[in-house]
């Protein structure tokens, strides 16, 4: 049985690669291990080690080998893109080492069944008609961590969604106000959008979470509203989603931009930047009592936009004391594309291939 028929039911036995190995924790809290791995198909997935047992403590997989899991199932509750797509609930009790199987060709497992599975995993390769997704989100109040599953304690302040295949500009729709009256029409726009592409596949980069969860949580969150469609309660379940940050796990690196950059030495991929006297603010009074040690500042002039930056502007863009809005306005919307670049050019090098792109399940919020 390949990755791409398994179901969320019946629990097989599957044989994997693992990549990396990298602890995580669930939403409720509890400690798992995330494996990266590749399948005799070199599609490449993410196992979840659920239940890790205390034998568990003292297993430990080994990088770069291939093991044979039982008890493997697909994950299915509140599902996500951004979830390790199969579980097993314990690498010590469902985890042998095996010699490296052959490699297939999934052009000859991969049937039209498969492909077309609400389960299955095609690989990013495979999926031709792409578009990218950036989104910004801010905590409702406060720095709490934000997590698609608290829809309401965080918004969505901007999106971006590049088609890749002009030379002009995609749209950056940003909010212009605090009220959510604000937040439902810059959701009615994604939404819009996103029933009258073509596209299959979404391309975002996660930071602490998936971008589309957290864009489906909050759009699930305000759909009451009299604005939102309410004939879109499934909309995002029809693409698939590569969540090109996976890449960035495997291979060491934490930002698009920087992944992008080491990639390919000329891309034009850069940190998005503003002009003190454009936008008539001066960074090192905003920033007077940051610690720049835990940030990639050089010091309080540096002109580079970075997360806490935009939050900063962001509420002076909402409350309209900025003495020159429509600069301001373009600045923030600048944080928000960077990342077309660096997307655009990571989703199309022979780097990501074999990414396995799943679906996003949205049953369990309706």
């Amino acid at each position: 049985m390949s990755i791409r028929t398994l179901n969320q039911r019946n629990p097989d036995s599957l044989q994997f690669r693992v990549d990396r190995i990298i602890p995580s924790t669930m939403p409720g809290g509890d400690k798992m291990k995330t494996l990266y791995c590749t399948d005799s198909e070199r599609t490449q997935t993410r196992i979840a080690i659920t239940n890790p047992s205390s034998e568990d403590d003292s297993f430990e997989c080994q990088q770069g080998q291939w093991y044979e899991f039982d008890e493997i199932t697909r994950i299915h509750k509140v599902q996500t893109a951004g979830t390790p797509a199969f579980r097993i609930p314990s690498a010590h009790k469902h985890c042998e080492s095996i010699e490296p199987p052959a490699m297939n060709d999934p052009s000859n497992s991969n049937s039209e069944e498969s492909r077309t599975s609400e389960m299955s995993v095609p690989k990013l390769s495979e999926q031709s008609d792409r578009i990218g997704l950036m989104i910004t989100v801010v905590p409702t109040s406060g720095e709490r961590a934000i997590s698609p599953d608290a829809p309401d304690e965080y918004e969505i302040t901007a999106v971006c969604i590049d088609s890749f295949d002009t030379s002009t500009d995609p749209p950056v729709y940003h909010r212009a106000a605090a009220d959510n009256h604000d937040e439902r029409i810059l959701l009615e726009h994604v939404v819009e959008d996103l029933r009258q592409t073509n596209a299959e596949t979404i391309i975002t980069w996660s930071d602490s979470s998936d971008p589309i969860e957290l864009l489906a949580s909050r759009h699930q969150q305000l759909r009451d509203g009299d604005i939102l469609y309410r004939e879109s309660d499934n909309l995002f379940s029809e693409f698939y989603y590569a969540d090109l940050s996976r890449l960035g796990v495997r291979h060491g690196y934490t930002d698009s931009i920087e992944m992008a950059q080491s990639l390919d030495g000329d891309v034009a991929a850069e940190y998005p930047r503003f002009d003190t006297d454009t936008i008539e603010s001066d960074p090192t009074e905003w920033r007077s009592e940051w610690d720049l040690t835990e940030t990639p500042l050089t010091d309080r002039a540096d002109t580079r936009l970075i997360k806490r930056d935009y939050r900063t502007l962001l509420k002076s863009h909402f409350a309209g004391d900025s003495t020159t809005p429509d600069a301001l306005a373009t600045c923030l919307q600048s944080f928000v594309s960077a990342q077309r670049e660096p997307l655009q050019f990571i989703s199309t090098h022979d780097i990501a291939t074999h990414l396995g792109c799943p679906r996003l399940t949205t049953a369990s919020w309706l």
